[in-house]
């Protein structure tokens, strides 16, 4: 099952990317089902990053879930430095509890334009802020993604998972 919160439609993106690969649906992390929750064993989960962590709907659904198999996947406005990506995925998978990590894929995703007309706002007030301007810079460059590689990137990630996920319980 794919499960996903999204608020600027790039972890949405992604998640129907998924839906196209395994021709199952997604749906809202906010519309699943305490049903749904129970009879699945494997969950692809979205979920969009908040201050170096994912969203509140993710850790809300990730305190339900016990003894899943779980692939996560995310979009956050930074792009990827390494370091600051492994310590997003850090920080959401130790929210995972009794559940089995089987993947985790995380990209660059686009930034409300709202945002990123406050840091224009904010870096012509501050010129000198190398901090600021980096941050527009990358928030500008940001506008394409998730773009296609991105997608192909989770995809491969996707069937790699694959092969680890084991059969459902019955």
């Amino acid at each position: 099952m794919i499960v996903y919160a999204s608020k600027s439609g790039n972890t949405k993106q992604l998640a129907d990317a998924l839906e196209k690969e395994m021709l199952v649906r997604s749906i809202p992390t906010a519309e699943i089902s305490e049903e749904e929750i129970a009879s699945c064993q494997s969950f692809l989960i979205g979920y969009w990053v908040n201050q170096g962590n994912c969203d509140e709907e993710t850790k809300k659904l990730l305190t339900k879930l016990h003894g899943k198999q779980i692939f996560l996947f995310g979009t956050l406005g930074a792009k990827d430095s390494g370091n600051y990506y492994d310590a997003v995925k850090q920080r959401v998978e130790a929210l995972l509890g009794d559940n089995e990590l089987i993947g985790h894929y995380l990209c660059q995703g686009k930034i409300r334009p709202e945002v990123i007309e406050r840091y224009r706002v904010m870096a012509k007030q501050k010129p000198d802020d190398e901090h600021l301007q980096m941050q527009l810079e990358n928030y500008e460059a940001g506008i394409t993604h998730p773009d296609q590689n991105d997608i192909q990137l989770l995809l491969e990630a996707y069937r790699c998972m694959k092969s680890k996920l084991h059969a459902p319980k019955r």
